[in-house]
């Protein structure tokens, strides 16, 4: 048995979680939507996932605008695959995004446009969810993206850096550049981009044995929850192959440790092409864990409300000109 933050969201006292935890031996948990923050003003922001960072950014945006978070709880079949390393009866990311959006659909009244957003892994599925309300007839006004990568941001940024490197030694030698001038750049490219590699190296280590305290206890087989958790996201993450999604986006990133060495660096972490009607890049501070800590949550939180101001604001103008 395991416990996810909504459950402590709903279950504030020891006696009332004592009860709830009682009541867990005999009901199996539901999909559900979270409110994370009360509020009548502007649009109202949905988070894909319901974890405490979801639930730091809620309590850092203010009060006048309502938060919430569409939780699914663990199946136990995608339990089991986990354990027994199945990926192939896990679910692939669309299918994810399918079935977040269904239960946001299914659980929410009125039909204001959505704004969608996800922070890390689940900013893919945010994506995923976007397109399933959009493709039910759901009016999706944007999807708020914070520090995901298209892929593994590491692995990604690394790659494009690699066929850059290799693009532009082929282009140099079909426009007749002499063979050394072109080998030598090439070269100097490919040091730049392993000494980035070598400086990302502490930190992905530091991130593969990180537990964030997502979920706490243990599973049936005494495996930290956490641990499971990761293993999922690994396991469907390579299952993310987006196609372009008919929405706007906003993709709130951090830098990556010394960036300016990448040649080639995509800013927009893959996103750019993937949403037909642009995407805004904005600089969070901090990075990737960082940026949702007690330090610089605060100053996301303005990030993410001056956004969602603008798109009232344009929408307040247009009301009043068709009026």
């Amino acid at each position: 048995m395991y416990l996810n933050i909504p459950d402590f969201f709903q279950n504030a006292t020891i006696e009332r979680l004592a009860r709830f935890l009682e009541q867990k031996h005999r009901v199996r948990p539901e999909p559900q939507v979270v409110p994370l923050q009360t509020g009548h003003t502007g649009l109202p922001l949905y988070f894909i996932g319901a974890g405490p960072e979801e639930y730091r950014i809620a309590q850092s945006i203010g009060e006048n605008r309502a938060v919430f978070a569409v939780d699914v709880p663990m199946r136990e079949e995608w339990h089991h695959a986990i354990i027994a390393a199945n990926r192939a009866a896990l679910p692939s990311i669309e299918q994810l995004g399918a079935l977040y959006g269904d239960v946001l659909r299914a659980n929410v009244v009125g039909s204001s446009p959505y704004v969608i957003a996800g922070y890390s892994y689940w900013g893919r599925v945010a994506f995923e969810a976007a397109r399933a309300l959009h493709r039910g007839g759901g009016n999706v006004a944007f999807v708020i993206i914070l520090d995901t990568a298209f892929r593994g941001r590491t692995w990604y940024q690394a790659w494009e850096s690699l066929l850059l490197i290799w693009r532009s030694a082929a282009t140099g030698a079909a426009n007749g550049t002499p063979y050394t001038n072109g080998l030598s750049t090439s070269i100097a490219n490919s040091w730049r981009l392993l000494r980035w590699l070598i400086a990302r190296m502490p930190l992905i280590v530091k991130r593969r044995l990180a537990v964030t305290g997502r979920f706490i206890l243990v599973d049936r087989e005494d495996k930290p929850v956490e641990q499971v958790l990761l293993r999922f996201k690994r396991m469907t993450e390579k299952s993310f192959h987006p196609r372009p999604l008919d929405a706007s986006g906003v993709l709130i990133r951090t830098k990556l440790t010394i960036e300016e060495l990448l040649p080639g660096l995509n800013f927009s972490l893959g996103w750019r092409d993937l949403f037909a009607r642009g995407i805004e890049i904005i600089r969070a501070a901090g990075d990737h864990n960082s940026m949702v800590g007690d330090k610089n949550v605060a100053a996301l939180a303005r990030q993410i409300n001056a956004v969602l101001d603008r798109h009232d604001l344009c929408k307040t103008k247009e009301n009043r000109r068709a009026s």
